[in-house]
């Protein structure tokens, strides 16, 4: 087992992962296929002057809709045509997108 470290209230303190740390996200224009609702699927997105298009959405999760106290967004990790990932989010109250802004110093890295 690891070393046992206490904090002045014997309690360990929060571990954050670097993941959790770098969670920053930036606005981008997210062209979608609106069938019978709008924004439901994104196909392709613009970020930082350049255009993305989408391959494949490798998995989508929700975060909030359950719990009446939290805004609706909706997640989507997916593969460029280039075979990078990227995680878009979907405010649905704001009806904006945003991406997951990789950690300083990296670019999106390849599937």
């Amino acid at each position: 087992m690891g070393k046992n470290v206490s904090s002045p209230a014997g309690r360990l303190p929060p571990r954050r992962s670097a993941a959790r740390q770098s969670m920053e996200f930036e606005r981008v224009t997210v062209f979608t296929r609106d069938e019978y609702m709008g924004a439901q699927e994104p196909v392709a997105f613009e970020w930082r002057g350049r255009r993305y298009e989408i391959a494949r959405v490798l998995d989508r999760w929700f975060e909030g809709r359950p719990d009446s106290t939290r805004l609706p967004m909706r997640y989507f990790r997916v593969r460029t045509r280039e075979g990078l990932l990227f995680i878009l989010r979907y405010h649905e109250f704001f009806t904006s997108w945003s991406l997951r802004v990789p950690a300083a110093g990296s670019e999106p890295g390849p599937s």
